[in-house]
């Protein structure tokens, strides 16, 4: 019950974000993730201007293979996803919080 309540959260914070439903253009990224290791979302080393907040707009789009673990509830203003060209893969996960 506790994971089916997770996905529906990131689910959520998707289509609130505008992901399943984009908006016109491309919103100009606020904080970039720029850990080609990938990591977990809440270390602000991780991204370019600090852990995204409700007015930021993220963009995970690191051209390489790695994974952003979302260790926390959070809401942004949009998030983009994806390189722009090259081999990769970028994936999001909801995991536990880190202690």
């Amino acid at each position: 019950m506790i994971v089916l309540k997770k996905i529906v959260t990131i689910l959520t914070a998707l289509v609130c974000t505008g992901f399943f439903f984009p908006r016109m253009g491309r919103a100009q990224c606020t904080t970039e993730w720029t850990n080609a290791a990938g990591g977990f979302w809440n270390v602000p080393g991780n991204w370019s201007a600090g852990v995204p907040g409700p007015s930021d707009n993220a963009c995970i789009t690191l051209d390489a293979t790695y994974s952003v673990t979302l260790d926390v509830t959070t809401t942004v203003n949009s998030l983009t996803l994806g390189a722009i060209s090259g081999a990769h893969t970028q994936s999001l996960a909801h995991g536990s919080s880190r202690t």
